[in-house]
């Protein structure tokens, strides 16, 4: 990780154990030479939400110079604090702003609150909720090419047997539930999306390209074979905590009101771009 300036997001990678890099949780963009105001990505916020359990209160949706406010109060209640903020989206917007402008507006009431609770006022910390999709473009593209993930991972001790078992039955059913709440919030059929989630949920991106799970050698297919071949600590890191997360990524987006894209590798060319697979829209 490179040196930065920002006494408050020193204090949360310490606690919380955040990663400089956009697919990681916060990153600059190239214009902050001194490294004062990093942006923190969405996993990194929803972190700092879930550890601190902050509760939301008094949510109110209003239309005000023909743009979309969404305000509310967010409470601490283990320190008794609270913070009313508001967040704001433009209807006549491009992108997702413009065709769900309500979810748009959640969202970044959302983050500023957390921010504002956990960070205080001043501190120079943003969500990448604040930022339209060219300036994200700009400061995502600027970051040095990120390392091949293996070389992210920390190494994981062995467990006993036993707890290997709790541990991989839980993820299965952790992945079983959110096929379930997907199928629920679509009306799609699961054997329509699983195989495009499976792929979009494991895939990740190194220096020489997509790196796709793989089991002796072949590239695993199945959640049966992904749980098996967690109990490598080196597969373990790098796939089986994160498939449900980034499911729960997709479940969050579609709770929302937003369609959630399933990218995937294209298996004859993992160098390419990764290709849209399935688009999941939320049933109205």
């Amino acid at each position: 990780m490179s040196e930065f300036n920002n006494n408050v997001l020193r204090t949360l990678v310490q606690e919380f154990g955040f990663r400089e890099g956009k697919w990681d949780d916060f990153y600059f963009h190239p214009q902050d030479k001194r490294k004062m105001k990093p942006i923190l990505t969405k996993r990194a916020v929803i972190a700092i939400k879930e550890k601190r359990e902050f509760r939301i209160d008094m949510v109110t949706v209003q239309e005000a110079a023909g743009r979309i406010l969404v305000s509310g109060w967010m409470v601490d209640d283990k320190t008794k604090r609270k913070v009313w903020t508001t967040g704001e989206a433009n209807p006549g917007g491009r992108s997702v702003e413009g065709s769900h402008p309500v979810a748009m507006a959640e969202k970044r009431w959302k983050a500023r609150a957390v921010l504002a609770l956990e960070c205080g006022e001043g501190s120079g910390i943003y969500s990448e909720e604040e930022f339209n999709d060219e300036y994200l473009k700009e400061a995502r593209a600027s970051r040095p090419p990120e390392p091949p993930q293996e070389a992210r991972q920390e190494p994981i001790p062995p467990k006993p047997a036993g707890e290997w078992d709790d541990a991989l039955r839980a993820r299965k059913d952790a992945w079983n539930t959110a096929c379930a709440t997907i199928s629920e919030v679509t009306g799609e059929d699961r054997a329509k999306f699983e195989a495009p989630l499976f792929l979009h949920c494991t895939k990740f991106q190194g220096n020489s390209g997509w790196v796709l799970p793989k089991r002796d050698g072949k590239a695993v297919a199945t959640m049966d074979d992904l749980f098996f071949c967690a109990k490598d600590p080196a597969s373990y890191g790098k796939w089986c905590g994160s498939a449900y997360g980034k499911a729960r990524d997709v479940i969050q987006l579609l709770t929302s009101g937003e369609e959630a894209v399933l990218e995937i590798p294209d298996p004859a060319d993992m160098k390419a771009p990764a290709e849209v697979a399935l688009v999941l829209r939320p049933t109205a």
